[in-house]
């Protein structure tokens, strides 16, 4: 048992420390696709054509958003109170909660620069952001490995790895176009120039486990983690620690040595009057790492090895010595007994693609029903989530809408949102799950967006030309 704490735990110190730095977190969220008259809504589906002749975000706050879940369990469904008033983790019912592969998935995003404007049949859109998004998929027996220890596994071979994780934060310069081709039919495209700022990423995990008694571990490895860190020094080479400049770590937020493209793909077809249906996929596109980078991998000479272990309590041990120098000497440690080496070679790493299918029934002019079905395809698990939502429209100056979403393992998620229009100034406020806001403890998703706009010319351009809007309930 010891020895399997001394492997997995400096394996969860180095993720979590990783993650952790950049976790205060890039998508969109749900509900947004049904609000149509924040123009926002065209980052869902760019085929969406907001019902403005021009519109400027308000700088820094035009889309601002947060994002965190936790797919098996929430706070409470682990950490219990003793009759003293004490918590305790209860690994128990932590072990039971768990599926095959748990989410762990934090996402902010801030638009810095927005604006779009109509032109005859086009919608042209800017849009300068800050995104950083965390996913992360774990699997239960890695867990189950360090709660409950390797007695369980004697005589047998387990994967102790099988991570699957992606942390990334970037700047991103987009330019879309949505086109009205006929009272049907609508279709949109975003391209986008992405910047790299961090980045964390697995192509392998591996870490086979056999134990042939409860005090030894053979260890056979084949793993892949890229990273890039700015100002991270390359010295000492075979490092599996972290030297970081603080001047190079704030002069990496203003480079652009790592850079990469991105686009979006959407359209929109009304087969009759009141329905209206979209397909849209989003973030195909990637982000070349050049700056800052270093690569973990299996050192294939050495990569089946016996693990004497890692003393983590010697970390905290000692006055003397930095945490960042101890923290860097069990990491060399782990190097050596994992039969790793570190290299420094560019990489490309990939965004997290999302398929969404659409539809929108007017029961009235300003009744509005909706479906979203969203897929969110990472590193080759594929996310579901449903959402039904009903959106009503009081005059051109107040939308109120309210939803519910089913997303993995989580069903207790419901939406509510709103937009004012007050005269040329407007302001919305939504999240995919209010529970989640007002019960931290008790959710296993939360989600906030906010922003504030400068819209003109609502619907004049079909005014002009006697036509009505393609978007439902939209019409002057």
């Amino acid at each position: 048992m010891k020895n399997i704490t001394k492997l997995v735990m400096p394996l969860m110190i180095l993720v979590f420390i990783v993650t952790g730095a950049h976790f205060a977190s890039a998508q969109q969220g749900r509900n947004i696709n049904f609000l149509r008259v924040v123009p926002q809504s065209i980052y869902i589906n760019p085929a969406i054509v907001p019902p403005y002749d021009f519109y400027i975000g308000f700088p820094a706050l035009s889309s601002l958003k947060l994002e965190f879940k936790n797919s098996p369990f929430d706070y409470n469904d682990v950490i219990k109170q003793t009759n003293n008033d004490s918590l305790y983790l209860d690994t128990q019912a932590l072990l039971n909660s768990l599926k095959k592969k748990n989410y762990l998935i934090g996402e902010f995003s801030n638009e810095f620069l927005s604006f779009g404007f109509r032109v005859k049949q086009f919608f042209i859109s800017f849009n300068l952001s800050e995104k950083l998004y965390s996913n992360i998929m774990y699997p239960k027996d890695f867990v189950s490995l360090l709660l409950e220890g390797n007695a369980q596994y004697i005589g047998t071979t387990i994967n102790a790895g099988g991570f699957d994780v992606n942390i990334t934060h970037y700047h991103e310069l987009a330019v879309g176009m949505s086109y009205t081709i006929s009272k049907k039919w609508s279709a949109g495209f975003r391209a986008k120039y992405l910047v790299g700022v961090f980045n964390l990423d697995t192509k392998n995990t591996d870490i086979n486990l056999y134990s042939p008694d409860e005090f030894s571990i053979n260890v056979t490895t084949d793993i892949q983690v890229n990273m890039a860190i700015p100002g991270n020094s390359t010295s000492p080479e075979d490092s599996l620690g972290f030297d970081i400049n603080g001047n190079e770590f704030l002069r990496g937020f203003y480079s652009f040595k790592n850079s990469g493209f991105a686009f979006d793909l959407g359209m929109q077809y009304t087969p009759i009057e009141k329905l209206t249906l979209g397909l849209s996929v989003t973030d195909i596109g990637f982000i070349n790492w050049k700056s800052g980078v270093k690569n973990i991998v299996t050192n294939k000479a050495t990569s089946s090895s016996t693990f004497t272990g890692v003393d983590i309590g010697e970390m905290f041990s000692s006055d003397t010595v930095k945490f960042s120098d101890q923290l860097n000497e069990m990491l060399d440690s782990l190097r050596e007994d994992l039969g790793l080496k570190v290299t420094y070679e560019n990489y490309r790493s990939w965004l997290t693609p999302k398929i969404y299918l659409s539809g929108i029934y007017s029961l009235t002019p300003k009744d509005h029903f909706g479906l979203l079905f969203r897929c969110d395809l990472f590193k080759g698990n594929i996310l579901p989530a449903l959402t039904l939502n009903y959106t009503r429209e009081f005059g051109k100056a107040f939308s109120l809408m309210a939803g519910y979403s089913i997303l993995t393992n989580s069903y207790a998620n419901f939406a509510l949102g709103f937009a004012v229009n007050a005269g040329p100034l407007q302001l919305y406020l939504m999240t995919d799950n209010i529970l989640g806001i007002a019960q931290l403890n008790n959710t296993r998703y939360t989600n906030t967006h906010f922003g504030i706009n400068l819209v003109f010319g609502r619907a004049q351009w079909y005014q002009k030309n006697g036509k009505q809007s393609p978007e439902p309930g939209l019409n002057p």
